[in-house]
């Protein structure tokens, strides 16, 4: 099974979780907690922020695109 390519949300969940992983005082929250304050943050993002991690996800997809050419979403 192939995953589908993450989206802008998601990439910028997982830099920040790999951020709270490297920081002491980020460690004390659960997932769920971790969660919901990172929904906060990226609703918080201006368009130009935002903007970087669309074209994050822009380029993830285009190498998803590569790597599997005959790929097709099946929910």
């Amino acid at each position: 099974h192939i995953k589908r390519p993450s989206n802008n949300f998601i990439l910028f969940r997982k830099i920040a979780h790999d951020q709270k992983n490297q920081t002491p005082a980020l460690s004390d929250y659960n997932e769920r907690q971790f969660s919901q304050i990172i929904g906060k943050i990226w609703k918080g993002l201006s368009q130009g922020e935002r903007e970087e991690y669309k074209q994050l996800g822009k380029e993830v997809a285009e190498m998803h695109k590569k790597m599997f050419p005959k790929y097709k979403y099946q929910p």
